[in-house]
Formats: structure tokens, C-alpha cells, sequence
């Protein structure tokens, strides 16, 4: 999913996910368990995790890393 993705964040202009990064955050997030299909549940309890810690996230650009991180996995939602 994230592998192919276009590698601009929305809403950062100039910011950018290297392929790499897409990988790992990839395996991160959602586990190597769900192969290339992931069901809306599991998107959305992931993105409740990732909000979570966003909440616990104790400095500014912490906060707003996860924040980007969201934004653009949301993109891919499917709908």
C-alpha cells in the first residue's frame, strides 16, 4: 500500500517520505500479518492508536510528526 504511494505529505508542502521510510512505516503500523489488503476495522483502530499517541506525545515536533504520519496514511483510506 504505502510502498507505491506518491511520497508527498499533504498539507506540508516540500516534505516527503523516501521509499524506504514508506517501508518501515508500513511494517510499523500495521505488521507484516496483513500482506497488501487491510480491512477499514484495522485502518481505523490503527489510526485510534496513532491518535493516542500523538495525545502521549510529550514535545511539539513529536506531536507533529505523528500528525503527518496520519494525514498521510489517511489519504489511502479506500473508500
Amino acid at each position: 500500500m504505502l510502498r507505491k504511494a506518491p511520497s508527498q505529505i499533504p498539507g506540508a508542502p516540500g516534505k516527503f517520505y523516501g521509499w524506504r521510510e514508506r517501508v518501515e512505516m508500513e511494517k510499523k503500523i500495521f505488521g507484516k500479518k496483513y500482506g497488501t489488503h487491510i480491512s477499514e476495522r484495522e485502518f481505523e483502530k490503527r489510526m485510534r492508536e496513532l491518535g493516542k499517541e500523538k495525545f502521549r506525545a510529550r514535545t511539539g515536533a513529536e506531536k507533529m510528526e505523528i500528525d503527518r504520519l496520519m494525514r498521510y496514511i489517511k489519504q489511502f483510506r479506500g473508500k
